[in-house]
């Protein structure tokens, strides 16, 4: 794995992960009623089914990009120079899901 393949690994993770904050956060300020008339709120539920697939479909990229990961790193396609860039990157990736998962909590808890 060339360390320009690495960089573009960890910018879809990012993009995929800003991605799917936007669009959660897009589902959560649509739950909101707040008075809204009958054909805004059908409106509305279109939109969440449609951001929710979004996310499911980011969220399956990232699965197949972790997974295509781990492969290379089995199959020892991954140079030895690049294994302390990996590890480096996969502790991010780690805080930055725990933060994603955070912010999901703290989203869901200030809702109910």
């Amino acid at each position: 794995m060339s360390g320009g393949s690495q960089v573009s690994v960890m910018s879809k993770f990012d993009n995929n992960i800003q991605l799917i904050l936007t669009k959660f956060n897009e589902v959560l300020e649509l739950l909101r009623l707040d008075g809204k008339d009958l054909e805004t709120q059908a409106v509305e539920a279109i939109q969440i089914q449609s951001d929710t697939q979004i996310v499911v479909r980011l969220v399956e990229e990232l699965l197949h990009l972790t997974k295509s990961l781990k492969e290379k790193w089995i199959l020892g396609q991954v140079h030895r120079k690049s294994r302390d860039v990996l590890a480096d990157n996969n502790y991010e990736l780690y805080v930055k899901l725990n933060g994603i998962l955070s912010d999901i909590t703290e989203a869901a808890e200030g809702r109910g």
